[in-house]
């Protein structure tokens, strides 16, 4: 049985928290939410996510400004980022890696692909703490 992880989502609408709160929740993770990307910053710096789940378009921290701040923070080195974007462009989804982060999916988002890939994310960063 793995340990409980913490999950960040970074969104600014509430109905998108919600629902990948719903796809979070069922694999026993805990959750935290943040509306901005000023939030998302401090949260992580506070609770130190085993992931973050990053939308782009928030007010007061972009999303890839916010994956690149926490890129550079050493005590979130184990965290993975997944930027869940309603920005589909190949340039989006290469800055966004470029940045540092593991995943990119588009909104709107299948709830089995975005689970299969937290429970991916999640594995490797249990492996990359022990």
């Amino acid at each position: 049985m793995s340990a409980l992880k913490t999950v960040l989502i970074a969104d600014d609408d509430e109905l998108t928290q919600a629902l990948v709160a719903e796809v979070v929740r069922p694999l026993g993770h805990e959750v935290l939410f943040a509306s901005t990307g000023e939030e998302a910053i401090a949260k992580a710096g506070v609770h130190r996510p085993d992931l973050a789940i990053l939308d782009v378009l928030m007010p007061r921290g972009h999303g890839f400004a916010v994956c690149g701040e926490l890129r550079k923070r050493p005590e979130l080195h184990g965290m993975k980022v997944l930027v869940l974007t309603s920005k589909a462009y190949a340039a989006d989804r290469n800055q966004a890696l470029a940045l540092g982060a593991d995943e990119f999916m588009t909104k709107p988002f299948d709830p089995d692909a975005l689970r299969s890939a937290v429970e991916r994310l999640l594995g490797e960063a249990g492996r990359d703490q022990q």
